[in-house]
């Protein structure tokens, strides 16, 4: 009776019977039931029962055969195939669509980020490829569309193949504001007087001295970088301040003011005030009376 045998290989173990390392083919079992082994090599009985394998192959794999021989002089040969796969897919990622404003900021209503051309794999093939800002692996999102604004994120891809490879795609980073800033505008009146009139909640200010000033400048994201405040015929205040403003006619004075944030939004508000710090001046009124004869 012929001897048998077993092969077996030895390396670090992937998915779907892939291995990721060099791996060593070796004799698990030769045996023979009544001469007993005398020989036994790998792809030839005159060869090492050991083989080191240090090739990557396709998704095929490579078969080796083990061959043993008894004392009697009979042959036998068992086989095995196996896989191999060392290297990781290629791939890299991009920001395909967003608008830029000023500073790098992205001013657009979302970012989408997404991989650049295809995601290779030479030996297993791709099993799958995501993007994740959280650090934690991700192999399906593969196409992210980021709304929220932020003053950096950074997004990096994941790829992974058959045999369980893993790769990151290299990163991109971004920082995100859509908003537009606010602002409001206020005077320092201290000394307040009746109703412009009955249809408005507005009042006129008797104070002689009266400054137009940001109440509130608001941006939640780039922050403001530019703040003023202008008037129809004058020159716009210094150090975002109106100071001392002169006394209106009955239709009050408009001011507005501008802000803009460091992403290139801009926005403006306005304050309408009536200011009248003169009293009326005095009259002298005088009667004559005559007085009648009698």
């Amino acid at each position: 009776e012929s001897p048998s045998c077993e092969l077996q290989a030895t390396g670090t173990k992937g998915d779907d019977g892939w291995y990721k390392s060099d791996i060593k083919v070796s004799f698990k079992s030769a045996t023979d039931k009544t001469s007993d082994v005398d020989k036994k090599g790998i792809n030839g009985i005159d060869k090492d029962d050991t083989l080191d394998v240090y090739t990557e192959t396709d998704a095929k794999g490579e078969t080796y055969t083990g061959h043993v021989k008894d004392k009697a002089g009979n042959t036998g040969t068992c086989k095995a195939t196996y896989k191999i796969d060392k290297t990781a897919p290629s791939c890299s990622i991009k920001i395909s669509s967003g608008t830029l404003g000023n500073k790098d900021w992205y001013v657009s209503d979302s970012v989408t980020i997404e991989f650049d051309g295809n995601v290779t794999d030479a030996r297993s093939g791709v099993s799958g490829y995501g993007l994740s800002s959280d650090g934690i692996a991700n192999y399906k999102d593969n196409k992210i569309t980021h709304t929220a604004d932020t003053t950096g994120i950074t997004y990096i891809g994941y790829a992974i193949d058959k045999a369980g490879n893993t790769t990151t795609c290299g990163s991109v980073t971004f920082k995100k504001d859509s908003t537009k800033p606010s602002c409001s505008l206020k005077t320092n009146c201290s000394a307040i007087g009746t109703k412009v009139s009955n249809t408005t909640d507005k009042y006129w200010c008797k104070s002689s001295t009266v400054d137009v000033e940001f109440a509130t400048t608001n941006d939640a994201t780039s922050g403001i970088v530019k703040k003023v405040i202008s008037t129809e015929g004058e020159a716009e205040a210094k150090d975002s301040i109106f100071s001392n403003i002169p006394d209106t006619g009955a239709n009050g004075k408009s001011y507005t003011g501008y802000v803009e944030d460091e992403a290139g939004h801009k926005a403006d508000c306005e304050l309408t005030v009536y200011k009248d710090s003169i009293a009326p001046a005095e009259s002298l009124c005088t009667s004559t009376y005559l007085k009648e004869s009698v």
